[in-house]
């Protein structure tokens, strides 16, 4: 008879890791049923007016953001091309750690800069000035958290550097999407 695990176990750093992986996506799982039937309870009392007025406001809203994912992704490849041309080395692009991602981690001579690129469109009537102020202390905080978490993880594999450094860099485009300033601020934060 095969012995059984004592009852007081302890959860040992694979245990963790696994129940850290499993809660999101059991929430996620669990999440779009209820959703759906909230969904279905709330189109149920909608007449025809306010359900072609709600599918249109859905692909709107679906339009909007997709052309924002598009245009993060686009302007940190911009960003890093330029990085490269300017003799940094990329060490990864989009680098995901457990807690989020990080645009760019590069070296830049000795030092190891994890750099965070924002863009905006200018004129714009909301938001900051300029592109790299949007970079306020709360987000300067979670990229250092997830500077922290991408060192750990990479530890073993790590190029050489002298010092860690913090970069922003904003992109504005005009009305057409072109590309018309590139400000890169070295020490950021």
């Amino acid at each position: 008879m095969p012995a059984r695990p004592p009852r007081n176990r302890r959860y040992g750093a694979l245990d963790r890791e696994i129940f850290a992986l499993a809660l999101p996506t059991f929430a996620t799982l669990v999440t779009e049923p209820l959703l759906l039937i909230a969904d279905s309870a709330f189109i149920g009392h909608l007449g025809t007016d306010q359900l072609a007025g709600l599918g249109i406001a859905a692909n709107l809203i679906g339009i909007v953001v997709g052309l924002c994912i598009f245009l993060a992704y686009g302007t940190t490849s911009t960003v890093a091309r330029r990085l490269g041309a300017a003799g940094w080395v990329i060490v990864e692009r989009n680098a995901r750690t457990r807690h989020g991602e990080l645009d760019i981690v590069a070296r830049d001579a000795r030092a190891l800069v994890f750099v965070e690129v924002k863009a905006g469109r200018e004129g714009n009537d909301f938001g900051p000035e300029r592109p790299v102020h949007s970079v306020g202390p709360q987000k300067q905080r979670r990229i250092r958290r997830l500077a922290s978490a991408w060192i750990a993880a990479h530890r073993g594999s790590l190029p050489f550097y002298a010092e860690i450094r913090f970069d922003a860099v904003g992109v504005s485009f005009d009305r057409a999407g072109r590309v018309t300033e590139v400000e890169h601020v070295e020490n950021a934060f």
